[in-house]
């Protein structure tokens, strides 16, 4: 629905709304205090801007784990360099590299889930907020959706030689 409906398959009018996100830290980053602090921080911006409910806690909870090593991992990467040299004097890529970018990648996964990136924004339709998080965007998303259906509608006429059934009543 966030994207127009780019497949034109029919939409979940009953799709079960959740509350907003108390956020509530998940218990798997308890003792990561980086991750923990990401975890506020863009939990937060979420809240405000009626995306972030509380089925969402643990997605922004990957992402910050993914947050946490990368700052890490980044950090140790600096100090000893993406060359390393073996005991025989060869030189080879510093593993860390990889881990880096594998935390990298998590974390731009998890930020496109959320609309966080240029591309991932640009897909969104928002409106005010009307009530539950997210609501806003979703009545938007719906009300559109419903007045090309009326306009539809009100266009379409019978074929010329259609039989009348009966009465409709």
């Amino acid at each position: 629905m966030l994207a127009g409906n780019p497949g034109h398959r029919p939409l979940n009018n009953e799709e079960p709304q959740a509350a907003a996100s108390r956020l509530k830290v998940p218990a798997f980053l308890k003792g990561d205090a980086v991750a923990t602090k990401e975890f506020k921080r863009l939990g937060k911006l979420l809240v405000e801007a009626g995306i972030m409910t509380v089925l969402d806690e643990d997605a922004l909870g990957v992402y910050a784990a993914s947050y946490s090593r990368w700052v890490e991992e980044s950090k140790l990467l600096k100090t000893e360099g993406t060359m390393l040299k073996s005991p025989k004097g060869n030189n080879y890529v510093n593993p860390r590299l990889w881990v880096v970018d594998a935390a990298r990648d998590s974390m731009n996964k998890a930020l496109t889930e959320f609309g966080m990136t240029p591309s991932a924004r640009s897909k969104l339709k928002t409106s005010p907020q009307t009530g539950a998080p997210g609501r806003g965007l979703v009545d938007s998303v719906c009300a559109d959706a419903a007045a090309e259906v009326v306009a539809q509608a009100k266009a379409w006429e019978p074929p010329a030689d259609a039989e009348t059934v009966g009465e409709v009543g």
